[in-house]
């Protein structure tokens, strides 16, 4: 099978070896590249989603946070806990925008653009 090369010169044999070295490190060196170019697209998207998550859950604390003050303000009749609650509604209302910001779905865009419309009504 390789009686073919023992006819070669020596230097010849040396240059095919390294020639079919090179190939081979230069498609593992394009498999590397396209499979980093995918790892390092889908962490990105994590972290958005991770970002994404963190800013739910504030909303939700903060909506909480809105509600506890109402019931405190039904509860105790003091005018103190409608400052409170308007706070806590701007800290919401801004949690919505950066939420509105971080590019998610049509579908969660709409629930929070209607959120923006009933949420200063309320």
């Amino acid at each position: 099978m390789f009686s073919w090369l023992q006819n070669r010169p020596f230097s010849f044999r040396v240059f095919l070896l390294a020639g079919s070295s090179l190939i081979g490190l230069l498609a593992i060196l394009i498999a590397y590249l396209s499979v980093s170019s995918s790892v390092s697209d889908k962490q990105l998207e994590a972290e958005r989603f991770g970002e994404i998550n963190l800013l739910g859950k504030n909303l939700e604390n903060q909506s909480l946070q809105v509600r506890r003050r109402e019931k405190d303000f039904l509860l105790r009749r003091d005018v103190k806990y409608v400052q409170r609650y308007m706070d806590d509604m701007d800290g919401a209302l801004k949690l919505l925008v950066q939420l509105e910001g971080q590019g998610v779905d049509a579908q969660t865009r709409n629930a929070i653009v209607k959120l923006q419309e009933i949420l200063p009504q309320h």
